[in-house]
């Protein structure tokens, strides 16, 4: 690539207590093939290492870093992007991991797609235990290069903050980034962006490596109140009120799949008034699951069987 052509991209990492997991992050960001790149760590009220862990960095100017009061992952991205200059964002969590080329290859496509204004990229997990052990987040082919954000939401692909880089006016229309909607930040951003006539793509490389442990934020909620809250009321509900009619129906079909998910966890598991709500909710945003009910009781049953009679599987 051409670096006189190129547009400055600033990283921003947020971190919280992350003295385990960050110098490696940074690391991974260092080592972008990306010519023209500023990091900004922003540590979100460390009570730890996190800032020992960093020091060398600091020091020789590879990344700039900044420390605030406990806030949240969304306040800490506004005070990284306010502090930074890159005509592009990219956002990586503290225990996540970048590919080397991947920047370049977003940066790429915008400049080759020059009214995308966000790009999001396919990745892989891995288990901090099992560090060689790599699962794509999603087995996809080129058909779903350059989706756009609510195709992107029907079909379930993952719009986690790692995996985005976007153009700094998109903030700029949009607004920051609000903290409080119990990890949903980053959906609650990407629909205002969407709402807002943005532009987005979907590129299918595997750019990133997604951390599990038993810290992520999402592991800390339960799978069923993760999906439901954060699937429905807790972000998209009040959001669908104000899309157009083909977006709409985009969102309402991936909400009823995962809340049906939701109701099937809860009967599977005995929760019988759970499993009727999330039915009847998922039945409210797609009709055809008023036709899965009585798969649900059958569900519930099963479980009372096996409780009684005390088989396990």
């Amino acid at each position: 690539m051409d670096e006189s052509n190129m547009p400055l991209a600033s990283v921003i990492i947020p971190t919280y207590n992350g003295e385990a997991f960050i110098r490696e992050a940074v690391g991974s960001a260092l080592a972008q093939t990306y010519p023209n790149i500023e990091i900004m760590v922003v540590d979100d009220g460390s009570t730890d290492g996190t800032r020992k862990q960093l020091e060398d960095f600091i020091k020789d100017g590879r990344i700039k870093y900044v420390f605030q009061q406990n806030a949240g992952p969304g306040v800490a991205r506004n005070t990284g992007i306010r502090n930074t200059s890159g005509e592009l964002i990219a956002l990586l969590d503290h225990d996540d991991l970048w590919m080397p080329e991947k920047i370049e290859k977003q940066v790429r496509y915008m400049l080759e797609n020059p009214r995308v204004d966000i790009v999001f990229c396919n990745g892989c997990c891995f288990d901090d235990k099992r560090k060689d052990e790599l699962r794509p987040v999603h087995d996809v082919s080129e058909k779903f290069e350059g989706l756009d954000f609510f195709e992107m939401f029907d079909k379930g692909l993952q719009t986690l903050p790692t995996a985005v880089v976007f153009k700094r006016r998109a903030i700029e229309l949009t607004g920051d980034f609000i903290n409080g909607i119990d990890g949903g930040e980053d959906w609650d951003m990407w629909f205002r962006m969407a709402a807002k006539g943005l532009k987005f793509a979907y590129v299918v490389d595997m750019l990133f490596k997604r951390r599990l442990h038993s810290a992520n934020m999402t592991n800390s909620l339960t799978a069923t109140k993760a999906e439901y809250y954060r699937l429905s009321y807790g972000i998209f509900e009040p959001l669908i009120k104000n899309l157009s009619k083909k977006d709409s129906t985009h969102v309402k079909k991936r909400l009823a799949l995962n809340i049906f998910i939701s109701a099937r966890k809860a009967m599977g598991g005995g929760n019988f008034k759970d499993g009727v709500h999330y039915g009847l909710k998922a039945a409210g945003f797609q009709y055809k699951y008023y036709f899965k009910l009585p798969g649900l009781i059958v569900r519930y049953l099963r479980f009372m069987l096996r409780r009684k009679f005390g088989i396990n599987q």
